[in-house]
């Protein structure tokens, strides 16, 4: 025994286990493990996982089908079903009587370890005793390691006996007496006669029947594959007529089925739905081997793909996805069957110029009801808009919406009016999309539909919270949505969160946070979404302009440099993100001196970001080139969104700063620092007081000096090494002597990423193994090496493993 429990009388442990607290026992000779059984039959219930054939790993449901006095048994392998299961079954017992589970010594070790200690920790707080049989292991073990010949096994190894070890040793469930007695043809006294004397089957006297050897090799020669499918099958039938939950029985459907096997696909179909939400990469499995098993033209296999096409859609399997809906178009050519499919092939493309073309055909067929026309115009005009095509957003959306409302789709309204709220940011009307940012929130709500299939627009409520509201709220609303979405293998929608949390970590000032943020979107769309860096559409915008504006916050020449190609992508002529990656590559050729190299700024028109205070990046840039045309149309740009806007405090700050900045009105630049302030963006609060102060400096007011050496300070606080190197120089010309990055210690500009990449590379690990340990792409460690070498000033592996031996790490 372990713990308080060591010298503990059994009697003693359960009084205990009752009251709550539970133990952990090991059980070193079989009077042991008799004197607990027979103490637990009057004070509580017995649960024995294994020893029992290998190849099985779901739980046994006999936990209220037997008496308390027996031993019920389930498979070796602790694995997720039967935990879910075994911990969903002691938490429903009564906690007035204790549950002892009985774990072989093999099953509490190796590889099912991890899954054993789960177990104890979910159960920690019930009724339950652990106890550790290392007794049952070594029958194993002997009759593992006996030695096999061409003769069937010893005199103990009976007709009757080879007869019952072909049934159970096929069946993923222990089974019980009556039922092996159905399944053998042999009576139920002779299985219980059997059981009892072979050493290969174990149990109680009415429990269940349990192989603890190897069922194949028992024989000299196993049943032909033909007749072990039909022996599963018939196990199949029987152990679902007994009720027993049909996740638990997929496996043996996948074993036992044959096409059209209407037991094998209703049984994979119930338990793709049961594990929906616990386990959605093994639902899609099971469904889509449900799917397989339906030959020709069924109205069940349309049934089962709508069914099943959201569950693919959330766990990324497109090429799975487009198979079956090819199938069910090809066997039902129905115009709402075929646009159906159509909507969803939309949903499943990662490019939205690709996704548009299919609600555009879609959209075009005769017909198709207006259900799902409504269901086909929300996900249109959310790529209208993501791609910027603005007039036709404008032509379809106030109907669309309306016809959404009369049918009582709310979600697909919710995405309607989400789209309007969009609409409405990007022209400046922030107070009306604030309130549709609500209503669109509301109306998913009363849809009841899961938060993963709210993709992509779960992301603009907490936008517009940080942009117009406060940052720390936007950041727990995201946070809160990872949550939902983890441990549900939903990468294809953390992918919009993760974007959208970098944007908010850069407003509140955490540039690595952010970086690394931006860094994991862009490896999970090219991973789940197949999409190359670039901008071609607002979402994908996101995490690329995160990058870039902590790269030019920090100056950092290899970041700098990593965007070049991303922001040499190609885009339509006259589009919006055309536009949108001139002005950044403009941004880029600013830093890196060389501004006119990529894009010229004079010919640009201002654009409507997703963050309007990217006017005042663009404005400060251009301020330093001395482009002062392309600066006052950005300032007309600023005053007529804050016109529009009728004065909102954000329009209204953006345009002031531009202002300020064009005007050279010190006075409203202090003022705006202070409103920057107010709103809790602390990089523009720095940067409008170094604006302030740089010009009262120009003028001969050495009052600015104590501007620009704060605005330093913060922008050195939150490793914007650029913008307060750029301070640095106005402070030195004027006498003020100021520390900077210079003076730190190289490995401290490291991103929180980038030094745990470091600390594994000089211990020899590959990218792959660094990779595989951090749970991010191959592709992303190479890049982080990279940008290691250039702040470190190495140029290969050999100068990391000399300067890890000088630094003693």
């Amino acid at each position: 025994m372990t713990g308080e429990a060591e010298a503990a009388p059994f009697a003693d442990l359960l009084r205990a286990a009752a009251d709550g607290h539970g133990a952990t026992v090991d059980l070193d000779d079989a009077a042991q493990r008799d004197a607990l059984v027979a103490e637990a039959a009057t004070g509580a219930d017995v649960i024995a996982l294994g020893p029992v054939v290998p190849h099985t790993s779901v739980l046994a449901r006999l936990l209220d089908e037997l008496s308390a006095a027996s031993l019920h048994v389930v498979s070796e392998a602790v694995d997720g079903v039967l935990r879910r299961h075994l911990v969903d079954a002691l938490r429903t017992r009564s906690t007035a009587r204790p549950t002892i589970v009985v774990v072989s010594a093999d099953d509490a070790s190796g590889s099912a370890r991890v899954e054993f200690d789960r177990l104890r920790g979910e159960t920690a707080e019930l009724p339950v005793v652990w106890a550790i049989d290392h007794i049952g292991g070594d029958v194993v073990r002997a009759e593992a390691e006996r030695p096999r010949s061409s003769e069937p096994a010893g005199p103990s190894s009976t007709p009757i006996e080879q007869t019952i070890l072909e049934v159970a040793g096929l069946s993923p469930i222990a089974l019980l007496p009556d039922e092996v007695a159905e399944l053998t043809g042999v009576s139920r006294d002779d299985v219980i006669a059997t059981q009892a004397a072979s050493p290969r089957l174990a149990g109680v006297a009415h429990g269940a029947v349990l192989v603890t050897g190897d069922a194949a090799g028992s024989r000299a020669t196993p049943p032909p594959a033909t007749v072990r499918r039909a022996i599963a099958h018939d196990i199949l039938a029987v152990l679902d007529r007994r009720g027993v939950a049909a996740d638990l029985l997929a496996e043996l459907a996948l074993a036992a089925s044959t096409p059209d096997d209407p037991l094998a696909v209703r049984v994979l179909a119930d338990a793709s739905q049961a594990l929906h939400d616990a386990d959605p990469d093994t639902a899609a499995r099971y469904g889509l081997a449900a799917a397989d098993l339906i030959t020709g033209p069924r109205p069940q296999l349309t049934d089962l793909t709508w069914r099943l096409l959201p569950l693919l859609w959330q766990t990324s399997r497109s090429a799975d996805a487009r198979e079956l809906i090819a199938r069910v178009f090809s066997e039902d050519g129905r115009s709402d069957a075929e646009a159906r499919a159509l909507w969803w092939l939309a949903r499943l493309e990662g490019s939205a110029e690709d996704a548009v073309r299919h609600t555009t055909h879609a959209l075009t067929l005769p017909g198709v009801s207006e259900a799902t026309q409504v269901k086909l115009l929300a996900v249109h005009l959310r790529l209208l808009s993501t791609l910027g095509r603005r007039d036709e957003v404008d032509a379809l959306l106030p109907q669309a919406i309306s016809r959404a409302a009369r049918l009582g789709d709310d979600e697909s309204r919710s995405r309607l009016v989400a789209c309007d709220s969009i609409r409405r940011f990007y022209r400046g009307d922030y107070s009306a999309s604030r309130a549709l940012a609500e209503e669109a929130v509301a109306s998913w709500r009363r849809s009841g539909a899961p938060t993963a299939e709210w993709m992509p627009e779960m992301i603009w409520a907490p936008h517009v919270e940080l942009q117009l509201g406060d940052a720390a709220t936007a950041l727990q609303q995201l946070d809160d949505l990872l949550v939902d979405l983890e441990g549900r293998s939903q990468a294809a929608a953390r992918r919009f969160v993760h974007a959208e949390r970098s944007l908010v970590l850069l407003d509140l000032g955490r540039l690595d946070e952010a970086w690394d943020e931006a860094v994991l979107a862009t490896t999970l769309a090219e991973r789940f979404w197949a999409l190359p860096p670039g901008a071609s559409d607002r979402l994908q915008a996101i995490a690329l302009s995160v990058r870039l504006k902590v790269a030019l916050h920090r100056g950092a020449a290899a970041e700098l440099h990593e965007l070049r190609e991303p922001l040499a992508a190609d885009t339509p002529p006259q589009s919006e993100a055309r536009a949108r990656l001139e002005w950044w590559r403009f941004l880029l050729d600013e830093a890196e001196s060389r501004v006119g190299a990529s894009a010229n700024p004079d010919a640009l028109d201002p654009v409507s970001w997703l963050d309007p205070a990217d006017d005042i990046l663009i404005a400060r840039a251009l301020l330093r080139s001395g482009l002062t045309d392309a600066l006052a149309r950005i300032a007309t740009w600023t005053a007529h969104r804050a016109a529009i806007s009728r004065g909102h405090p954000l329009a209204r700050t953006v345009a002031d700063h531009v202002a300020g900045l064009t005007s050279r009105d010190a006075a409203q630049l202090t003022q705006v620092a202070d409103d920057w302030a107010r709103s809790k963006r602390p990089l523009l609060a720095a940067a409008a007081r170094a604006d302030a102060g740089i010009l009262l400096i120009e003028t001969g007011e050495r009052s600015g000096l104590e501007l620009v050496e704060s605005a330093h300070d913060d922008f050195s606080r939150f490793g914007a090494h650029r913008d307060a190197w750029l301070l640095r120089r106005v402070l030195r010309g004027h006498g003020v002597a100021v520390g900077g990055a210079s003076d730190a210690h190289p490995a401290d500009g490291l991103t929180p990423t980038e030094r745990r990449v470091l600390d594994r590379a000089v211990l020899g690990s590959t990218a792959p193994r660094i990779a595989e340990e951090l749970s991010i792409s191959p592709h992303t460690v190479t890049t982080h090496i990279r940008h290691i070498y250039a702040k470190l000033g190495l140029s290969s592996r050999a100068d990391l493993m000399a300067w890890a031996g000088r630094e003693g790490r």
